[in-house]
């Protein structure tokens, strides 16, 4: 019993907790590579079962190898497949 209130006071202590510019992200990552030295996902390629808890991809693969959308809804490739346009979900930064 003391464990279950234990654990409901400190998930409404998080919950309720307000968000500080100082507040530090903590990610557990057990892959045999040491530390993080980055977040940047294209430094970190050897961290990519965390990066992808953090970053998205603009298209992934069905199993049969065709694209499918998930940052972009909708992509084009020049004649030359040389230069690529991608449009990205409203509201997505890139």
């Amino acid at each position: 019993m003391f464990r279950k209130t234990l654990a409901t006071t400190a998930l409404l202590l998080a919950l309720t907790s307000p968000l500080r510019a100082e507040s530090l992200l903590r990610i557990a990552n057990d892959y045999g590579y040491g530390a993080a030295t980055t977040m940047d996902p294209y430094d970190s390629i050897r961290f990519w079962p965390t990066m992808n808890l953090v970053y998205d991809a603009l298209v992934t693969l069905d199993p049969g190898g065709k694209p499918l959308p998930r940052l972009a809804t909708d992509w084009s490739a020049s004649d030359d497949l040389r230069t690529w346009t991608f449009h990205l979900r409203e509201g997505v930064l890139f």
